[in-house]
C-alpha cells in the first residue's frame, strides 16, 4: 500500500535526501577583475593574474564571482623582496558555499576559490573566480544553508535530527542534471598531447550552470608555449575538454627561459539546469 507524502521539486523530481539539498543562496553576474599593477607585480600567480597587455585581445582572463567591493590579493616584486597588497573588489562566501556559473560559448579554463581569514582571527571565507574570455556571466551561489531571508507564511519545513532545517519549500533549490569526472590522466593527455575528451550526463541541461571547484590544470613548456584545459558545453548532454594557448601564463615565481612547469589536477564537475 502506498501512503504518506511524496515531495517533489519544480521539475517533478522526487526529493528524498534532505541532507544533500543544495539551496540557491545568492545570485549575481560576474565582473572583470581590476587591472593589477603592470610593473613589479606577480600577475602569473593564478588568482591574481587578471590581464595581459600583449597583442592578442582574446587572451582568457579571470572573472570575479562577486557582488561586493573588496578583495585583498597579494604578490611580490620581481626581486622577490617587496610585498604588495591590492584591493581588487570581491565579496566573500561561507566555506561550504559553491559557485555555479552559466557556461559561456567560449568555455571556461579554470575555477578557483581563495581561502581568506579576516584580521583579528575573524571568520574564514572563500572568494571565487572563473577563468574565461567571456564577461558578465550569471552565477548562483549554492550551499546546504538556507538563504538568509525567506518570505511568505506558507509551505513546509523538514528538520534534521538536531533541529536544523534541512528543507524549506519556500527556498529555491539548485537543480542538478548530473556530474562528470575529468581525471588527472585526461588533463595530461589534453595538455601534453593535444587530445580531446568528451563527457556526458544522462539528463539534458541546455544552457547549463557548472561548478568545478579548484579546476586549475596548466602546462608551461619552457619554450614560450603555455596551455590550459578549456571546457565547453557542445550539446544538451555533452561537454568537450580541449586545450588553448594562454599568453603570459607562468606556473611559479618568475621562471627563466627554459623553465618548464605543469600542474595536472583532477576535477569533478557538477552540472545544474538553467532554471
Amino acid at each position: 500500500m502506498a501512503y504518506g507524502i511524496t515531495l517533489q521539486n519544480d521539475l517533478g523530481e522526487t526529493i528524498t535526501e534532505y541532507e544533500d539539498v543544495l539551496f540557491e543562496m545568492d545570485s549575481g553576474v560576474t565582473r572583470r577583475l581590476a587591472t593589477l599593477p603592470s610593473i613589479g607585480f606577480d600577475k602569473h600567480l593564478f588568482y591574481n593574474w587578471s590581464t595581459y597587455t600583449g597583442s592578442n585581445p582574446k587572451v582568457p582572463r579571470f572573472e570575479q564571482i562577486a557582488k561586493g567591493t573588496k578583495w585583498i590579493t597579494t604578490g611580490r616584486t620581481q626581486d622577490l623582496y617587496n610585498y604588495y597588497r591590492v584591493l581588487t573588489g570581491n565579496d566573500d562566501w561561507p566555506l561550504n558555499t559553491f559557485p555555479f556559473v552559466k557556461m559561456p560559448s567560449e568555455g571556461i579554463w579554470g575555477m578557483l576559490g581563495v581561502p581568506f581569514r579576516y584580521p583579528s582571527n575573524g571568520p574564514r571565507v572563500m572568494m571565487w573566480a572563473v577563468g574565461t574570455d567571456a564577461t558578465g556571466l550569471p552565477f548562483k551561489m549554492a550551499g546546504d544553508n538556507l538563504p538568509a531571508t525567506l518570505s511568505g507564511d506558507y509551505g513546509m519545513q523538514i528538520r534534521k535530527p538536531g533541529g536544523a532545517v534541512a528543507f524549506d519549500s519556500r527556498a529555491k533549490m539548485i537543480s542538478l542534471a548530473g556530474h562528470f569526472y575529468m581525471s588527472q590522466a585526461d588533463m595530461v593527455a589534453v595538455l601534453e598531447n593535444g587530445a580531446t575528451r568528451t563527457y556526458t550526463i544522462s539528463s539534458p541541461a541546455p544552457g547549463s550552470f557548472v561548478c568545478a571547484p579548484h579546476y586549475t590544470s596548466f602546462l608551461y613548456t619552457g619554450s614560450g608555449a603555455a596551455w590550459v584545459p578549456r571546457l565547453r558545453q557542445i550539446d544538451d548532454t555533452a561537454f568537450l575538454l580541449d586545450r588553448i594557448a594562454i599568453a603570459g601564463l607562468r606556473p611559479g615565481l618568475v621562471p627563466d627561459v627554459g623553465y618548464a612547469g605543469a600542474f595536472f589536477h583532477d576535477t569533478t564537475v557538477m552540472v545544474a539546469r538553467n532554471i
